[in-house]
């Protein structure tokens, strides 16, 4: 027990969400007792607070410097950007729908069975999702939070997996291990796509800056909404979008790459349409996701031409 709060302590001092496992223990402890569940060795108030109080207190100080700038915190995190349908949606997703069909239902079976490792694995599954959800409406939140809840998912289907495989005798075992096929082919396939051809879900600013260092010439400017990225790539000249003067960028003489992402689409739209109208698209990076797009397009003007081509 005392190494379970070291453990959430440095996970915590990691990332914050890690402090989503203080509800989920809380919610299992209260739970129990109310469950008909073979109740564990020790299983005292006395036991619970000498856990439970050196928790509470280690999540308050690392929520102490932002419980005292609510304001701040509010300000960088209070809008709503999902609604709690995309936040399920892209849970299942992502964790995988064979993993989350095959997850859910042996936590019914073994909840059946009154184990108890189950009902806390099923916790850490929903406690965070709906905690997410709930704030969705007024708070910033992101699917990729959950994936906190992963490692139960996994164990979950796992433990069915090979319940069912100790249940069947003879040819009936096939048709386990093609269900355990299911588990394995699907986020290999994932794996695959997310790392040889969706460039892990982002933006591909690498290629994007390739394609300038192989066209670009000395004096040139560069237009991106971050302009840490071409310092970091390029260590060239480069204008933020959010300065950039449509107005009078003919009358300029400088050649001119505009590096288009979904954030230049948001903030400034009339650029990426001005540059897509008088510009030469050089390179066509979008990534596809299902259903999201992660936009990356090269543009290059040459106001002295007045033509679109190097």
């Amino acid at each position: 027990m005392l190494l379970s709060l070291i453990l959430l302590g440095l996970a915590a001092k990691e990332r914050l969400l890690a402090l989503f496992f203080i509800p989920v223990i809380a919610s299992y402890l209260l739970l129990l007792p109310l469950l008909p569940f073979e109740k564990p060795p020790g299983f005292r108030w006395r036991n619970f607070l000498m856990f439970v109080a050196p928790g509470l207190i280690l999540g308050l100080l690392f929520l102490r410097p932002y419980l005292l700038n609510l304001s701040g915190w509010f300000d960088g995190f209070g809008y709503a950007n999902n609604s709690p349908f995309w936040l399920l949606a892209g849970v299942i997703y992502y964790v995988g729908l064979p993993m989350i069909c095959l997850g859910s239902l042996g936590a019914v079976y073994f909840l059946t069975e009154k184990n108890r490792a189950a009902l806390l694995l099923l916790l850490s599954e929903i406690v965070p999702l709906m905690t997410l959800m709930a704030i969705s409406p007024f708070h910033y939140t992101a699917n990729r939070y959950m994936f906190i809840s992963l490692t139960s998912w996994v164990i979950l289907a796992g433990l069915a997996t090979v319940e069912l495989l100790a249940r069947c005798e003879g040819t009936i075992k096939l048709l386990v291990l093609g269900t355990l096929s299911f588990l394995l082919l699907q986020p290999i396939a994932e794996d695959v796509l997310y790392y040889r051809f969706q460039n892990g879900n982002r933006d591909d600013w690498k290629t994007a800056f390739e394609l300038i260092d192989k066209e670009k010439q000395d004096g040139d400017l560069i237009v991106t909404a971050y302009p840490e990225l071409t310092d970091f790539y390029l260590q060239e000249q480069t204008i933020d979008l959010a300065t950039l003067d449509l107005s009078n960028i003919k009358e300029q003489p400088y050649r001119i790459w505009f590096v288009e992402d979904s954030v230049a689409q948001q903030l400034v739209p009339e650029v990426p349409k001005w540059f897509a109208q008088h510009g030469r698209l050089i390179g066509n990076l979008d990534v596809h996701v299902q259903a999201r797009t992660f936009v990356m397009r090269v543009y290059f003007y040459n106001p002295i031409s007045g033509s679109r081509f190097l």
